[in-house]
């Protein structure tokens, strides 16, 4: 068996150093350590499934401007063929097979550096519109799904009598100071449930998102149209204001809600654009 006493008993047998698997294995018809070891070492729970070979956009091929000087070669092999599809025993077919294997392979060096170019591009924003994707998420209200149970008054012939229930006088739900987490305009929106007013998100930043995903175009519009904006909380209901700015600085000083800046909103909106158009693209 070759016993190799520096190494373990039938190493050099079992394991094929220049194959590269071992023999025994082969012979069971089962995975080699080896080969598992590096199937598991490229393998990872971040691999982006859309990075493949051919992962440019076919806008991206159709979009490259033209290579001046593979153009140029264009231009020269086209002068000495003059428009002959055949060229085979003519003075310069040499120098025509030339031309043509310079530019096949300036072509492939070009789609090379193509798909080079856009790997970097992509891997290099990917984190970026990943982070915005779940930046743009809406925080969805929970909603209680379990209906309420209703009292059943038990038959009297079995000697039982409706307990007396105090009526204790209606709570508060909304009031004039709110959450900083709370949204000012569901707040007061009668179409939701009790619980969907009152929602609390995480923190303000969602809570500005929601609006500003929500409820924002719609008071900017009123705004453009030289409507008044109405604060929907039902203890401001008399209140009316001309412009955004008026509702945002309304909502700081009465409700102590601090909503985002129209100059933040704008920016905002502006990169969900701009990243909806890259992965349009993409």
């Amino acid at each position: 068996m070759r016993h190799d006493p520096k190494f373990y008993t039938f190493q050099s047998a079992y394991l094929n150093e220049i194959a590269k698997f071992h023999l025994q294995n082969a012979f069971l018809e089962e995975e080699t350590e080896d080969q598992l070891f590096r199937l598991f070492a490229h393998v990872s729970l971040t691999r982006d499934p859309r990075a493949t070979r051919d992962m440019v956009p076919a806008e991206v091929w159709a979009n490259r401007p033209p290579d001046p000087e593979i153009s140029a070669l264009e231009e020269q092999k086209a002068e000495l063929k003059q428009g002959r599809y055949r060229f085979q025993g003519r003075e310069d077919e040499a120098k025509i097979q030339a031309l043509t294997k310079e530019i096949r392979n300036k072509r492939a060096q070009r789609n090379k550096r193509t798909v080079k170019d856009y790997r970097e591009y992509y891997f290099y924003n990917n984190p970026t519109w990943a982070l915005e994707t779940l930046c743009g998420k809406r925080e969805t209200v929970k909603r209680n799904r379990t209906p309420p149970t209703a009292y059943t008054e038990p038959p009297a012939t079995l000697g039982f009598t409706k307990p007396e229930v105090e009526l204790e006088p209606a709570s508060d739900h909304f009031p004039l100071l709110m959450n900083t987490n709370q949204c000012p305009e569901c707040i007061g929106d009668e179409r939701l449930t009790l619980g969907e007013r009152a929602f609390r998100y995480s923190r303000p930043t969602k809570r500005n998102d929601h609006f500003d995903d929500h409820h924002l175009e719609a008071k900017e519009r009123a705004e453009q149209l030289g409507q008044l904006i109405k604060c929907t909380h039902e203890k401001c209901k008399d209140v009316k204001l001309s412009t955004v700015d008026h509702f945002r600085n309304h909502v700081k000083s009465v409700h102590k809600i601090v909503l985002r800046p129209s100059h933040q909103a704008q920016e905002r909106r502006a990169r969900k654009l701009m990243h909806r158009r890259s992965r349009n693209s993409g």
